[in-house]
């Protein structure tokens, strides 16, 4: 981010593991924990982790003193927070489904209320649509397409991914 804005006056940052435990923050020449700790608070109390925020300051000529500092920081941090949104990493499993024609449509609907994602759709004799659903949701999917299907669908499972996803 310096790189990006050499004339900026300060580039403060804060990061967090996965691990939940492991943080830093810098200050980067202000004064020591108006800067990095106030962005580091924000990501602690929102409970983030694998994350990494950076605060760019341009001095505009007037000293915010001390306090001035902390929110000036912590807001741009929660706005920041805010706007970029938050993922989770959730365990995701790959299910190819393969179905009649007739039951396509209804089985594409079935899978989208689910909350599961379409990865792709072969149409070739039957239609093969290869899904993304939640691990702990697959049973669950599974067995709404063998019953919407009166068992005409095969189902078979793929790969299991750790893949990020709205909260």
């Amino acid at each position: 981010m310096r790189g990006a804005h050499p004339e900026a006056a300060h580039t403060v940052y804060a990061w967090r593991l996965a691990d939940g435990q492991t943080a830093r923050c810098s200050d980067d020449g202000e004064p020591k924990q108006t800067a990095g700790m106030p962005v580091l608070g924000v990501l602690s109390k929102a409970e983030l982790c694998a994350v990494l925020c950076v605060v760019t300051r341009y001095y505009g000529g007037i000293r915010l003193g001390t306090g001035g500092l902390v929110r000036a920081y912590g807001q741009a941090a929660a706005l920041a927070v805010e706007a970029a949104g938050v993922a989770a990493v959730r365990a995701w499993q790959q299910l190819q489904i393969q179905c009649t024609y007739p039951n396509y449509e209804r089985l594409a609907k079935l899978v989208e209320d689910s909350g599961a994602r379409v990865e792709a759709a072969d149409y070739g004799a039957e239609v093969t649509i290869r899904v993304m659903v939640l691990s702990n949701q697959a049973d669950t999917l599974e067995l709404a397409v063998t019953n919407a299907t009166s068992g005409s669908a095969v189902i078979e499972r793929g790969a299991t991914v750790d893949m990020p996803g709205p909260v």
